[in-house]
């Protein structure tokens, strides 16, 4: 069968932030040392509910996160990064049934919510705080907030300052702002929001998913927030597709329009 000239997928925003600079290739373990997992003494579940899909569980958080020391958040945002992968990773092969998607969405929340809590309690979670794998969680969890764009745009101003002091790489900024105008349906002003479409000779070729603003400035743009030229970002995404697609560490592509 031949392959489609399109491509129902979108590069997730692992991938994205891995091509634009602001990944992590640190081992995916908690702050001490054991395997990140769902399974810690700050995380509880209320078990399957009928009809949930076997792929996942929602999380629940029972203990305050006042309650918490820094290496526990560090587990949870660790844990979040891991779970958010899976949940990409379930997608890439075939598009969700509807029980699923509620539970990503369900997921999605209770990220956010949970998210808010550790934004309030000891601000934006920088990898100097909390370790790289747990502050990439962090930002995962805030791309696919779009249920809550308050909250986004709430992440995104301690974010800018962040980056003004030099704590945070500028493209976090430029991420989560062309996610938050996607959400918007605005047109994204640093090309980061890209899909793949197949040319006529059965190469995929990385995309803009939604419009770009004022493209003739784009890369000056980009430049500003210490980015690369966009067609190099783009060359990076196909790379990453055409190497690492199989490879669930890397997410470099995945059906994503589920998750806003």
């Amino acid at each position: 069968m031949n392959r489609p000239n399109t491509i129902t997928a979108v590069v997730s925003a692992a991938g994205i932030a891995f091509a634009a600079g602001c990944g992590t290739t640190q081992p995916r373990t908690s702050s001490n040392g054991s395997p990140g997992s769902f399974s810690t003494q700050t995380v509880s579940y209320d078990g399957p509910q009928p009809g949930e899909s076997p792929l996942f569980t929602v999380p629940t958080y029972s203990v305050p996160i006042e309650q918490l020391t820094v290496g526990e958040i560090a587990a949870e945002l660790e844990a979040m990064a891991s779970l958010d992968r899976d949940l990409v990773n379930a997608a890439i092969n075939e598009r969700p049934d509807s029980i699923v998607q509620a539970r990503i969405n369900e997921a999605d929340a209770a990220h956010a919510e949970r998210l808010g809590e550790i934004v309030d309690q000891m601000g934006w979670p920088t990898a100097e705080l909390v370790g790289p794998e747990a502050a990439q969680g962090a930002f995962l969890v805030v791309q696919h907030a779009g249920h809550d764009t308050a909250f986004q745009n709430k992440c995104l101003g301690l974010m800018v300052d962040l980056v003004n002091d030099s704590q945070l790489p500028a493209p976090y900024v430029a991420l989560l702002t062309d996610r938050i105008r996607m959400f918007k349906g605005q047109a994204q002003l640093f090309g980061t929001q890209m899909t793949f479409e197949m040319d006529d000779e059965g190469q995929a070729r990385a995309i803009p998913s939604i419009p770009i603003e004022d493209i003739s400035n784009l890369d000056t743009r980009r430049a500003m927030m210490n980015m690369p030229p966009h067609d190099q970002f783009a060359k990076a995404l196909e790379s990453q597709f055409a190497n690492d697609f199989s490879d669930a560490d890397m997410q470099s592509a995945a059906v994503e329009t589920w998750s806003e």
